[in-house]
């Protein structure tokens, strides 16, 4: 009996120490979260998971925002409107954002198509440093399936894949929630 018990006792360990090696070999348990190392195999979209696709604006102070030139670290994408209240309230976290982590990450706020009033008239009365443009025909925040329910907000990570993507306001320990996960520490 006692023989009995210590072979059942053998054969537990041995399964256990298969297990451990397995999972730490390389390809184990990682293999099914398995990322491709060239993040353009990922196709382009608007969901979590989904490569945002690349895109180029001629910002307000007359430079380029070229999203790739930006990859590396965390992008956040902000769709806001003159006409749209929550959009101008939340506009300071973004450049609080900015200020904070700048060299961590990039910020660009881009103003949606459906223009009513004078965009850069309105930002002329701040002193944001973010980078500011106009998706002129709406393809980039289509692109990221919006609509002109604003704002929305876009998280890339360094490889520009979208980790958050939706319409609503957001405060700043939302925003700093959102991205602490991806700054390099």
């Amino acid at each position: 009996m006692k023989l009995k018990s210590v072979l059942s006792w053998c054969i537990a360990l041995l399964f256990l120490a298969g297990v451990i090696v397995y999972v730490n070999l390389p390809g184990g348990e990682d293999q099914a979260q398995h990322v491709p190392s060239d993040y353009s195999s990922i196709p382009a979209g608007s969901e979590p998971g989904m490569r945002c696709a690349d895109f180029t604006v001629e910002t307000a102070d007359g430079s380029v925002f070229r999203l790739s030139e930006h990859l590396g670290k965390p992008v956040v994408i902000n769709f806001w409107a003159t006409w749209c209240g929550p959009c101008v309230t939340e506009l300071p976290n973004f450049q609080q954002l900015s200020d904070t982590y700048g060299s961590q990450l990039s910020v660009i706020a881009l103003h949606a198509s459906l223009l009513t009033d004078d965009w850069l008239a309105l930002l002329s009365d701040y002193d944001y440093t973010i980078p500011f443009a106009l998706d002129a025909d709406g393809s980039i925040l289509t692109s990221l399936g919006g609509s002109m329910m604003l704002p929305q907000t876009a998280v890339l990570d360094q490889n520009g894949i979208i980790v958050y993507n939706k319409a609503g306001s957001l405060d700043y320990p939302a925003l700093e929630a959102i991205i602490a996960p991806l700054l390099k520490k």
